[in-house]
C-alpha cells in the first residue's frame, strides 16, 4: 500500500534537515527537537516484516552500498591522508563512521544507524509474536538511550548503534501509527503544537541531537518531538489536497536520502566560495543534490 501523505512528510522533513543547517536560535531549537525522529518515524511507519536475510540483503542494497559509495567520494575531500599518517587508521575511522565523520559528512550517521535500527526491528517482529513484549523490549532500549545520553554522553559506538536505542521508540511509533492506533483530535494537536513552539522558546535544551546521544530532558524531549511529527503527519494529509504543492514535497520525499547526504557538502561549498542568502543555499542545496540524484540514479552502484 502507497501513502501519499508519508512522501509530502518526508519532503517537509528533509527540507527541515537543510534549513536545520542553515539556521540558529528559536528555528534551529524546533528542527533539532524533531527532524531526525521524524525519518525514524517515517521507516517505521512504512516498515514491513520479512525473512532476516532478505530484509538484510534488501536494505544492505538500499542503504550501505550507496553510503560507502558516497563516503568513498566525500571522505578524501575532508580528510586528507598524509605521509606521516597511518593508511589503517586512515582508513579505519572512515569505516567505523560515527562521530569520526563531521564537516561534510555530518549526516551520514543517520544512515547507518538508520540500518540498525531496521535490522533490530525487524528481528523483533520477525521472533517475538507478543506485540506486548517487543514494546516492553522498545521501552528497555528507551531507558538504556537515557542512561547513555545522561551519564555516558560520550560514550559512542561504530555507526552510532548506540543511538539505535533512542531511534528504536520512534521507529515503533511510527509502525504503531500505521494501524491507527494513536489517533489524536486535530485540534488537540493544533494546540499542542502552539504550546510546545512557546515552551521552545522559553525553555533551553529541549532539543534532540540524536548524533550527540544528547536527547533533550528526558522524556519531555521524546514527547515533545513525537506531538511535532504526529501534527506534521496531520499537515502532510491536509497537503495531500493542494495538488502544486504537495507533488513537489513528494519529489523531494522521493530524492530524500541523496539530499540528506549531499546538504552539507554543497552547503560548506556556498559558505566558502560564495556569500548568499540563506533562502538561495537551501535552494541550491536541495536543486544540487536533485541534479546528483538523477545522474546517481543512472548507476547501480549509487541508486537509491
Amino acid at each position: 500500500m502507497h501513502y501519499e501523505h508519508i512522501d509530502v512528510l518526508k519532503g517537509i522533513g528533509i527540507i527541515l534537515v537543510v534549513l536545520g543547517h542553515l539556521i540558529g536560535g528559536f528555528g534551529f531549537d524546533m528542527i533539532f527537537l524533531f527532524h531526525m525522529p521524524l525519518f525514524f518515524f517515517i521507516s517505521g511507519f512504512l516498515f514491513k516484516k520479512q525473512p532476516l536475510k532478505k530484509y538484510l540483503s534488501k536494505k544492505t542494497i538500499a542503504l550501505i552500498v550507496p553510503y560507502f559509495t558516497f563516503l568513498t567520494i566525500l571522505y578524501p575531500c575532508y580528510y586528507h591522508l598524509e605521509e606521516s599518517d597511518n593508511i589503517l587508521k586512515y582508513f579505519g575511522k572512515a569505516f567505523i563512521g560515527g562521530n569520526f565523520l563531521n564537516k561534510g559528512l555530518i549526516a551520514f550517521w543517520f544512515i547507518t544507524c538508520l540500518f540498525l535500527t531496521q535490522q533490530l526491528f525487524n528481528l523483533l517482529a520477525t521472533k517475538i509474536k507478543s506485540e506486548k513484549t517487543i514494546g516492553f523490549i522498545i521501552l528497555i532500549c528507551f531507558l538504556i538511550s537515557y542512561i547513555n545520553s545522561e551519564f555516558y554522553d560520550s560514550f559512542w559506538l561504530p555507526w552510532n548503534a548506540n543511538v539505535v536505542f533512542a531511534a528504536i521508540p520512534f521507529f515503533y511509533f511510527g509502525y504503531i501509527a500505521k494501524n491507527d492506533k494513536l489517533k489524536t483530535p486535530s485540534y488537540l494537536l493544533i494546540i499542542s503544537f502552539i504550546t510546545i513552539l512557546a515552551l521552545i522558546y522559553f525553555i533551553p535544551n529541549l532539543s534532540y541531537d540524536m548524533k550527540s546521544s544528547n536527547y533533550g530532558i528526558p522524556f519531555i524531549s521524546f514527547f515533545m518531538s513525537l506531538v511535532i511529527i504526529f501534527f506534521l503527519m496531520y499537515v502532510s494529509k491536509n497537503l495531500i489536497k493542494m495538488t502544486f504543492v504537495s507533488k513537489y514535497l513528494k519529489y523531494l520525499g522521493d530524492r530524500s536520502l541523496v539530499i540528506m547526504f549531499l546538504h552539507q557538502p554543497i552547503i560548506i561549498f556556498l559558505n566558502q566560495y560564495f556569500s548568499t542568502h540563506l533562502i538561495i543555499k537551501l535552494i541550491m542545496s536541495i536543486v544540487v543534490s536533485c541534479i546528483c540524484y538523477f545522474l546517481f540514479n543512472r548507476f547501480s552502484i549509487s541508486r537509491i
